[in-house]
C-alpha cells in the first residue's frame, strides 16, 4: 500500500457502544522514563454501517480522558470499497489520528495554541494516512516426492530480453 492519494467514503447512521478501554501515551515521548505518560481510559465512539450491504463505512473513537497533560486523543478510519485481483474487499482508505497535549516548555512558539477560556498551551498533532495502491500477493508451490525431476524453468526476464552473443 502506499500513502499518495484519498477516496471518498460516503457514511450511513450507526452509533458504536461507549465504554471499553483504552491505553493513551503522549506524541514523541522522549527518552527519558520518567517524562512518559501512560493511562488506561474508557473511550466512546461511533460505527458507520451501509446497510444494505452491511459494510462498515466509518470508526471513530475518542478517549475520555479527564485530567492528565493529554486533553484529547481521537481516531477516525473510513472504509471503502477496493477491488484486488478479481474480488471486492472493503479495505481501510484513509485513517486520521488526533493528539492534543499540554504544552508549558514551548511557550511562545508557532506551533503551540493558548486556549483563550483556560490560558492553558496545547499542541494537536494529526496524522492523517491514505491506504491506496492494493494489490494481491499470492504465490503457487509445487510438491516434488523423491525421484521426480522438477520441472523445466522458464528463462527469467534477464535472460529472455538479453542478446545472444556471437563469435
Amino acid at each position: 500500500m502506499n500513502s499518495n492519494s484519498s477516496a471518498q467514503c460516503g457514511t450511513a447512521g450507526g452509533r458504536g457502544r461507549r465504554g471499553g478501554g483504552g491505553s493513551a501515551q503522549a506524541a514523541n515521548p522522549p527518552p527519558d522514563a520518567s517524562n512518559s505518560f501512560h493511562k488506561t481510559v474508557a473511550y466512546h465512539g461511533s460505527l458507520y454501517i451501509d446497510f444494505a450491504s452491511g459494510a462498515i463505512l466509518r470508526i471513530t473513537l475518542e478517549g475520555d480522558m479527564g485530567s492528565g497533560p493529554l486533553l484529547r486523543v481521537a481516531s477516525v478510519i473510513d472504509y471503502g470499497r477496493m477491488v484486488i485481483g478479481e474480488r471486492r474487499y472493503i479495505c481501510p482508505v484513509r485513517s486520521l489520528a488526533l493528539t492534543e497535549a499540554q504544552d508549558s516548555s514551548n511557550f511562545g512558539s508557532p506551533a503551540v495554541a493558548t486556549d483563550p477560556y483556560t490560558g492553558v498551551n496545547t499542541i494537536v498533532q494529526v496524522n492523517e494516512t491514505l491506504f491506496t495502491d492494493y494489490h494481491r500477493l499470492g504465490s503457487t508451490t509445487r510438491i516434488l516426492t523423491y525421484g521426480q525431476a522438477p520441472p523445466a524453468q522458464a528463462p527469467s526476464h534477464a535472460e529472455a530480453t538479453t542478446p545472444a552473443s556471437h563469435p
